[in-house]
């Protein structure tokens, strides 16, 4: 008994859904086709878009997105860690299925904002420690293509 009402649901299912994608048919509209990637780490355990900066962009206009993931290596500076997970993080761009390891100055780097010409920008450690926090000194940088630019922090 419990068969025939399993099918019969199944059939009224179908019979529904056919006249349904006919009519969709005589209408057709455009629909866009995503693609959903996962892109990976560097070797660690988890990667990241930027952080809460208002309107960063990720992904640019030629397909390129930036973020910043874990390696294999423990946060030399822990417990104050560039992340919580304590993992060493580099910047990544990602294009045509390609993940590129960005690097640091030293120890790691994180994503901040990209433009369309493929600048990304963002910090990373320089393998001091800040005089005034005692916590690993930030500076901001610039990578165009394959190069990291050191811009400086706020004391130079």
């Amino acid at each position: 008994m419990k068969s025939g009402k399993l099918i019969s649901a199944t059939a009224l299912l179908v019979a529904l859904a056919i006249p349904v994608s006919l009519a969709a048919q005589e209408h057709p509209t455009k629909h866009h086709r995503y693609k959903l990637v996962d892109m990976g780490t560097l070797g660690g355990p988890a990667s990241y878009a930027s952080g809460q900066e208002p309107g960063a962009q990720y992904i640019n206009n030629r397909g390129m997105f930036a973020g910043y993931a874990d390696t294999s290596t423990p946060d030399p500076f822990a417990p104050n860690c560039f992340n919580t997970d304590c993992f060493v993080s580099h910047t990544f761009r990602w294009q045509d299925g390609v993940l590129t390891d960005l690097g640091a100055i030293a120890d790691s780097s994180g994503f901040t904002a990209m433009n369309d010409r493929g600048w990304i920008s963002g910090s990373s450690e320089n393998g001091l420690l800040d005089p005034l926090t005692g916590l690993p000194e930030n500076v901001a940088v610039l990578w165009k293509g394959d190069q990291l630019i050191y811009l400086g922090n706020v004391r130079e």
